[in-house]
């Protein structure tokens, strides 16, 4: 038996069929052809990829400067997963001790996604804010002042709850943070 392997990031579904021709020749012997469909079995591989950047100036101690975290997305999984919601995040306390969040906006949705809200963390627990349907600025929940966000998760999906497909560029959110202007100077 041969077997062949398809390439990981193939667009072909799990249990899609392909013929398969394959033929023999000989010098003592009729060349032989013969032909069979080959159902695709493709492993269930869930692989979402994150990225993060941070730009900023000098970020000197009690300046109140500005800064933006870059913040990426995509499905790199296989095609035989079924991937309803891409988000990525940043809810780590070194994040938040030293500077406030401002706003976040979504650059770009990820390939199949159609709407995204903001998740946002504070002192009393998570709450989701207003959904958005093209890129632009995520709104906070009613009430909540940017200053009191300590967490943030951005969540991807499409509106007709369709699946969102191998994605090789994916999507992105900006974020603004402002150094705290009575920072302490680092030791």
């Amino acid at each position: 038996m041969l077997t062949d392997r398809i390439p990981a990031d193939t667009e072909l579904a799990d249990g899609a069929v392909l013929p398969n021709t394959a033929g023999v020749k000989a010098d003592d012997a009729t060349p032989e052809e013969a032909e069979s469909d080959v159902k695709v079995t493709i492993p269930r591989v869930v692989k979402p990829v994150a990225t993060k950047t941070w730009k900023d100036g000098s970020a000197v101690a009690g300046s109140g400067e500005e800064s933006t975290i870059t913040l990426g997305v995509r499905n790199n999984s296989s095609s035989s997963t079924v991937v309803d919601e891409l988000s990525v995040s940043d809810t780590t306390a070194e994040t938040f001790e030293n500077y406030d969040f401002e706003s976040a906006s979504v650059a770009k949705f990820p390939a199949g996604a159609d709407q995204a809200h903001l998740v946002i963390t504070i002192a009393g627990g998570t709450q989701d804010g207003p959904t958005i349907t093209a890129p632009g600025e995520l709104p906070l929940t009613a009430g909540v002042a940017p200053g009191d966000v300590t967490g943030f998760e951005v969540v991807f999906t499409n509106s007709d709850g369709d699946p969102l497909p191998y994605d090789a560029t994916g999507g992105s959110v900006d974020v603004k943070m402002k150094l705290w202007p009575d920072c302490p100077d680092p030791v």
